[in-house]
């Protein structure tokens, strides 16, 4: 499950703000101050959807850039 939300971290962070914009617009019901305080936490989190998906691409190329080539022939 760690590496399931590690390697997807941009799109549950996505997944996770659409659906309290949802549920704040569909819910009326909703107290005011979980709403906030679900947008503060979501806020706090400050996941990046460029910089996440950087670190598992610099991890591979810097797998490929050590990786022996093979003799051609």
């Amino acid at each position: 499950m760690f590496s399931f939300v590690t390697r997807n971290a941009a799109r549950l962070y996505a997944v996770a703000a659409a659906l309290l914009a949802l549920g704040a617009h569909y819910l009326p019901s909703l107290p005011v101050g979980l709403v906030l305080a679900a947008v503060a936490a979501l806020l706090g989190l400050s996941v990046d959807a460029v910089t996440v998906p950087t670190a598992t691409h610099d991890e591979a190329v810097r797998e490929a850039l050590y990786t022996p080539v093979p003799d051609s022939e």
